[in-house]
């Protein structure tokens, strides 16, 4: 028997358990970036939508992002300190980015508490769980499953994979751009908003 065939296999399993669970690791720190971010998410974090099922698609999306980014992550998973620090600024991150994200379908509500102030319609509530005027309401659904329809899933895959070459894992992010960013998509948000109610103000 050549010992060295069986030396090999050894060391073949040896970095093949060395892999996983680096890989393991990868995909629990991208995890946390991406379970804060589906909890705002627009479609995927609504509240209408069962716990299990956004669990189970925080999930799908980290099978999806993590081997993209496992570049980015991989060195920062040497240490315990490393990755209790990657447990902090991820959630930070994730909330952030859901957040932003988020402003497209707070939008669509203000255009429609707009329209329906202005239409003397207020007082109609919709039944996605949480008051709001009716038009708001069918303003949010039809964006949303028109969002859906149109790949937002895939969208959103996207915008996590490369929120990793802006924000890289393991630091906070800078509270100057956090801050222009932040104010630029509310600005942006509003001016959308108030131009979708226009026609029923005017």
């Amino acid at each position: 028997v050549d010992r060295r065939d069986g030396g090999g296999v050894t060391a073949l399993l040896a970095a093949l358990g060395g892999l996983s669970a680096q890989a393991a690791l990868v995909g629990g720190v991208a995890f946390l970036r991406i379970g804060a971010a589906m909890a705002l998410l627009p479609g995927v974090g609504e509240a209408v939508v069962p716990a299990r099922v956004r669990l189970a698609l925080a999930l799908a999306f980290t099978a999806v992002v993590a081997p993209a980014v496992f570049a980015s992550i991989a060195p920062r998973t040497g240490t315990a300190e490393a990755l209790l620090a990657c447990l902090a600024t991820e959630t930070l991150i994730g909330l952030a980015l859901g957040l932003v994200l988020r402003l497209a379908v707070l939008a669509l509500e203000i255009a429609g508490t707009i329209a329906a102030q202005a239409a003397s319609l207020s007082q109609m509530f919709g039944t996605g769980g949480e008051p709001m005027p009716a038009i708001s309401h069918l303003l949010v659904v039809a964006g949303l499953a028109l969002a859906m329809m149109a790949g937002l899933h895939a969208r959103i895959a996207g915008a996590l994979i490369l929120s990793y070459e802006v924000l890289p894992p393991g630091a906070f992010p800078d509270a100057a751009t956090i801050r222009g960013w932040s104010i630029g998509h509310v600005t942006h948000a509003f001016a959308v908003a108030f131009g979708l109610a226009a026609p029923f103000v005017i």
